[in-house]
């Protein structure tokens, strides 16, 4: 009966009490030989599991992100790319932060409305052959041990967008998620997303671009799984009510994220130059840009155009009029 010592405990009691020597603090519960049991600590912080629920839904999201993943690095580099989704797992942000590779891209995400704060991890096998491919080079990768400069980070930063844009397209089948990026760091030890204890979820994505292979993760907040076991309930198959609870959620979701600041940019126009011109640009200088002077402009929110206007002048400030969303 749970409770009760059984003989062989009692007399290792006996004993140690007689010999003035007690069971050591933390040696956990005496086995039937009368002997200390091999108990192990269990941290009730730092462990988690994903149910069925959980790994059937977001398995389904991140395998559609693993094919739009390799459609669009493959057009961006111009050269065949192959990603497939590996693992999800519960991990503590100090698990994370030592796991990474030094250096490596890492981007802050605002995902409130997945409960809190992510990270998209981009391993540097991947940054070198985005930066070698896009410089004009064939997509070999070099393991350096060294920061990125300011023009190889420009070419990850392209390689980043191409990222969210793409895993925010896999999210908008289930729920609305921008992906806006808040900060980017090279060192994982610099990395403030969340308390060392806390726990992420993080799913990881093999990407191949020629011969090269590479990772790419995300971690999101654990408040995530709230969100889609509500989701899971909610589109159950076979569930008269499935549909109804789902139109609940989204109504929450909006109202949610209708408090959530934007950001607004019009665009004069771009130039694109090669790498030899921008080393040569002084002061004084003059680029073309490709927008002709009387033709509307285009109003971005985050980075998609949504309404078309003009530019003009309201007090001391700059002024875009809007003429018709698009």
């Amino acid at each position: 009966m749970a409770g009760i010592l059984n003989q062989a405990e009692i007399d290792a009691l006996l004993e140690a009490v007689t010999q003035g020597e007690p069971a050591a603090k933390g040696a956990g519960p005496l086995g039937p030989d009368g002997k200390p049991s091999s108990a192990k600590p269990y941290d009730f912080l730092s462990q988690g599991s994903l149910s069925a629920a959980h790994r059937k839904l977001i398995g389904g999201i991140h395998e559609d992100f693993a094919r739009r993943l390799a459609r669009s690095i493959s057009l961006l580099l111009g050269i065949s790319a192959d990603a497939k989704a590996t693992r999800i797992e519960i991990v503590t942000f100090q698990e994370l932060r030592e796991a990474l590779p030094k250096p490596c891209t890492l981007l802050t995400l605002g995902v409130e409305e997945m409960g809190g704060r992510g990270l998209l991890v981009v391993h540097p096998m991947i940054g070198w052959v985005a930066v070698d491919r896009l410089l004009g080079g064939l997509g070999s990768a070099y393991a350096m041990q060294r920061p990125f400069t300011e023009i190889e980070q420009r070419c990850i930063d392209d390689t980043c967008a191409t990222v969210l844009k793409e895993l925010s397209g896999a999210w908008e089948q289930v729920m609305p998620c921008a992906f806006p990026v808040q900060e980017a760091i090279s060192d994982p030890e610099m990395a403030r997303l969340v308390l060392p204890r806390d726990r992420l979820v993080i799913a990881t994505w093999e990407v191949k671009v020629k011969d090269v292979t590479g990772l790419i993760q995300v971690a999101y907040p654990y408040a995530i799984l709230d969100n889609v076991a509500e989701l899971a309930g909610a589109i159950e198959p076979g569930t008269d009510e499935s549909e109804p609870h789902l139109a609940q959620f989204r109504e929450s979701m909006k109202q949610a994220l209708e408090g959530v600041p934007v950001e607004a940019s019009a665009e004069l126009g771009q130039v694109k130059l090669t790498v030899r011109e921008v080393l040569a640009l002084r002061e004084g200088d003059i680029l073309l840009l490709d927008h002709p002077v009387f033709d509307g402009m285009s109003l971005s929110v985050g980075k998609r155009p949504r309404f078309q206007g003009f530019l003009g002048k309201h007090g001391d400030k700059m002024a875009f009029a809007i003429e018709k969303k698009l």
